[in-house]
């Protein structure tokens, strides 16, 4: 097995994190690795915000949490970072690109040894009153949806994650 394909096995879903921050040059090659996945008609038409301010993670998890109704709620898991996708919605390619994008980070993230978890959970943050400050916020272009969100950083001590594949969800024909 080469090293990409014994990456995608190996990786998985992180959902709790320690306080050790992603360095910025690792931040730049993941985000890049992101410019670089495919697009539809070579558009290029997705939007990356690198959260990495302690300030304003905690003011979106408020938000969230007022959104859910739930004082509790930890909705990056303890990530120093997130980054979300947003896409203009004229491009009926938009989401399939941000899925690209994403999945292009959390492989480049995984080879520099850093976690990382695909979310759509996040997004509740845009159901929130102060939606469009949050939009500026994010320095979102004017009319793009967010589509995403990927939280980044590295594992808690402890922290497994056991994982399967249906291998019946296939059919070769």
């Amino acid at each position: 097995m080469n090293d990409t394909t014994k990456l995608i096995f190996e990786r998985r879903s992180v959902k709790a994190y320690c306080d050790k921050l992603v360095s910025g040059a690792d931040l730049e090659t993941i985000v890049e690795s992101g410019l670089w996945a495919p697009n539809g008609r070579n558009l290029q038409s997705r939007f990356f915000s690198v959260v990495k301010s302690p300030d304003l993670m905690d003011k979106f998890i408020g938000a969230i949490r007022e959104v859910r109704n739930d004082p509790a709620a930890n909705p990056f898991y303890g990530a120093p970072c997130v980054i979300y996708i947003s896409a203009d919605p004229e491009s009926t390619m938009a989401d399939l690109d941000a899925g690209a994008a994403m999945e292009n980070m959390i492989l480049c993230a995984a080879s520099l040894g850093i976690d990382s978890c695909f979310m759509v959970g996040p997004l509740s943050l845009f159901t929130h009153a102060d939606a469009d400050t949050f939009k500026e916020d994010l320095q979102m272009p004017e009319n793009y949806r967010p589509v995403c969100a990927l939280i980044l950083g590295y594992r808690a001590d402890g922290y497994t994650v056991e994982s399967t594949r249906d291998m019946t969800k296939v059919a070769y024909i």
